[in-house]
């Protein structure tokens, strides 16, 4: 009876702090947009070390993989809580990693995102968990995350007279180095220093700095490697299959608005351009970790940018809507 009665405060902020908090994504408030690719499936390409049956119902690998591929706080967070349940229900810990190293990780990403949120949401699990270690660990993370952010070396390297594909694979490696680097894993880094010398895309002006990336974010870890943050690097590599190739997508744009229109692409932070009239070809390089292209147009404010999904082979044309903006329609 007294181990039931423990165990609810334990149930009760499980509930409470791992689900309704994810965030939603951002909807677009224009014409439907094409719908989003389909997701690859879980298993593919896990590493061995994450294939353990009992916990496949505490735990969704698959979310794990993407929170730490996209460094996500609240996704770390949560699957630090659904592992230190299985542990309370299995009585030994996931054979990849334990609770205690996620949830000290999802507090150290949350203090480098400055997610303030996740950090006082850690704090009251690790009470509730009664891990006085771990409320130490987010304390020290949360004064961590009231310093002097520190430049992206990676935003002072011109991109402009680079090749749309070759800017994707460049910063594929700048988004894997700062994986590695806030994940702790100095092997991670390691392979990463080979890919970048080995890349023959990659010219002096483009593979210096990543390789000073490398240095720089290897300094700043522990001389000793982590067996346990290297696994979960490989986890957060696993959906690219160690293949670091270039998809892309080719689309038709029709710009009706009479002028030219500015736009972005998720994974490349330039302004380009759309030409009135057309019909325009334009291929995209598809950013990394992502299943598709996705198209920005920015609005004056106060009002959203919008946002739209373009599939490969798709006819689109901007025009404006009847308060004035600019929005991207499916060509009839």
């Amino acid at each position: 009876m007294k181990n039931w009665l423990t165990s609810i405060p334990l149930a009760a902020v499980l509930a409470v702090l791992t689900f309704g908090l994810l965030p939603a994504r951002a909807g677009d408030p224009g014409p439907p947009p094409p719908a989003e690719p389909a997701e690859a499936p879980a298993e593919e390409g896990l590493p061995e070390e994450f294939k353990d049956r009992a916990y496949e119902r505490y735990i969704d690998v698959a979310y794990l993989r993407d929170a730490l591929a996209k460094g996500d706080p609240v996704g770390l967070a949560d699957c630090a809580l659904q592992l230190a349940e299985g542990e309370r229900v299995l009585l030994r810990p996931h054979k990849a990693v334990t609770s205690d190293k996620l949830f000290r990780l999802a507090a150290k990403v949350a203090a480098e995102k400055r997610d303030k949120e996740t950090l006082a949401r850690l704090g009251r699990a690790a009470k509730e968990l009664k891990n006085d270690e771990l409320a130490k660990a987010v304390a020290a993370a949360a004064t961590l995350a009231g310093g002097a952010r520190k430049p992206d070396p990676s935003v002072s390297v011109a991109l402009d007279q680079v090749r749309p594909e070759t800017v994707v694979l460049y910063q594929s490696f700048v988004q894997e180095i700062k994986s590695a680097k806030s994940i702790g894993s100095k092997a991670q880094l390691d392979a990463l220093e080979t890919s970048v010398k080995a890349a023959e895309e990659l010219d002096e002006k483009l593979r210096t700095p990543l390789l000073k990336q490398i240095s720089d974010a290897r300094g700043a870890l522990p001389e000793k490697g982590d067996p346990e943050l290297d696994v979960l690097a490989r986890l957060a590599m696993a959906s690219r299959g160690g293949a670091r190739t270039v998809p892309r997508i080719s689309v038709s744009l029709l710009n009706k608005t009479g002028g030219p229109v500015t736009f972005r692409v998720t994974g490349n932070d330039r302004d380009q351009s759309l030409p009135a009239g057309g019909p325009h070809n334009r291929v995209f390089a598809i950013p990394p970790r992502e299943t598709g292209v996705v198209l920005i147009l920015p609005q004056p404010a106060p009002h959203p940018k919008r946002v739209y999904n373009l599939k490969d082979g798709g006819k689109y044309q901007i025009q404006t809507d009847k308060g004035g903006l600019s929005a991207l329609y499916t060509a009839q």
